[in-house]
């Protein structure tokens, strides 16, 4: 299975943009987040420890939402 050429440019550039999104949120920011929604907070943990990034992708489902 190979990556498209379009997929190997985006996802970066996305990637990077969430980051610049978050990056002014604490540890102690975050933790308090996960003490308000367990549920959330557990979602995430799975998606990390697979590999998958779960707060970024729930913050680009969030802005998805949201327009």
């Amino acid at each position: 299975m190979t990556i498209p050429a379009w997929a190997a440019l985006v996802w970066p550039i996305v990637t990077a943009i969430v980051n610049a999104l978050f990056r002014f949120r604490s540890p102690d920011a975050w933790w308090a987040w996960a003490e308000r929604n367990p549920r959330l907070a557990g979602v995430v943990r799975l998606a990390s420890a697979t590999g998958f990034d779960g707060a970024k992708a729930l913050a680009a489902l969030k802005q998805i939402g949201e327009k």
